[in-house]
């Protein structure tokens, strides 16, 4: 039996905690600040599970489900879904259910996070029949448009590529022969999906810093952007990005940007800027402007030095 196999079966026979079908994207709270997902090792075959934290809530990935879990009041660290709970203590987490009155506990640890994570701005896949989906990796996050339709979804690690879902629909499979299908499998709105025209990549490496004399709290999210900053009159244009979540890592902290080299044209203005936040808040940020690829090519590395916001 697989992990966790025998909650799944209890799952189904009780009513769901998961987003109603209604609303797109429900996986990921509209307007609420991001918070990374933190992955743990349950039961003895060390079964993978996702968990995102967010207020009064945790959002648990479970055998191919996302399920909402509330904070019980006065109980630290304890979520419970009415049959089930996920109970943290430091780096260790159980997840048990009642089942005919005899409890079963599976124990999990957590796993170490993930180093820099590297995107392009957006990749468009061309399915079979002509479908299109344009997706928009941000971190541990996608943004996909399908059918004029925006979703927005969590990104769970599995061994077959992938997987973002926001528990009503998913995006899955090997990079390059994915499907967007119901999360549940019933039914398959685009397959055979590939990225479309490739292009070469180049990379920018440096390093971010600060000189304020404090440590970086773990948890912090940091990132640094490839950016078109050519128009005065508009946003800037992301063309890469690196972000990582600490994990005791300090400054310097070093990054490699990793963009399309097809997409930079002459006479436009490039520029490299960061930002460090930590609990949704920035509190570092550039406030130099770095200029990079000028004449089309990569400048050697790169110093940035983040200035605390007040």
């Amino acid at each position: 039996m697989k992990p966790f196999a025998w909650a799944l079966s209890v799952v189904c026979a009780g009513p769901l905690l998961l987003a109603a079908p209604q609303a797109p994207g429900v996986g990921m709270s509209g307007g609420a600040a991001w918070t990374p997902r933190t992955d743990y090792a349950c039961g003895a075959s060390g079964g993978r599970v996702s968990v995102w934290y967010e207020p009064r809530v945790a959002v648990v990935f479970l055998d191919g489900r996302l399920e909402r879990f509330a904070a019980v009041q006065g109980s630290a660290g304890k979520y419970s879904s009415g049959r089930f709970e996920w109970t943290t203590k430091g780096n260790a987490a159980t997840y048990s259910a009642a089942l005919q009155s005899k409890p079963s506990q599976q124990q999990c640890q957590q796993l170490p996070s993930s180093s820099w994570r590297q995107s392009l701005a957006s990749q468009r896949y061309i399915c079979a029949d002509g479908l299109t989906v344009e997706v928009t990796p941000t971190l541990e996050a996608a943004t996909l448009v399908f059918r004029g339709e925006t979703y927005r979804m969590r990104e769970v690690p599995t061994a077959s590529g992938n997987l973002y879902t926001d528990g009503v629909r998913a995006w899955r499979g090997p990079g390059n022969a994915r499907m967007f299908a119901e999360a549940d499998g019933d039914a398959v709105f685009a397959r055979g999906c590939q990225p479309g025209v490739v292009t070469d990549t180049a990379t920018l490496t440096g390093t971010i810093t600060y000189r304020t004399r404090q440590a970086l709290p773990t948890g912090s999210v940091v990132e640094a952007r490839l950016v078109d900053a050519s128009r005065a009159d508009a946003p800037a244009t992301p063309l890469a990005r690196a972000v990582l979540v600490t994990r005791g890592e300090q400054v310097p902290l070093p990054f490699t940007l990793t963009y399309a080299s097809g997409v930079i044209e002459k006479g436009h203005r490039y520029i490299v800027e960061a930002t460090v936040t930590l609990d949704g808040r920035v509190r570092f940020r550039t406030t130099t402007i770095h200029p990079v690829l000028q004449g089309g090519t990569a400048t050697g590395p790169l110093e940035i030095v983040v200035q605390p916001v007040r």
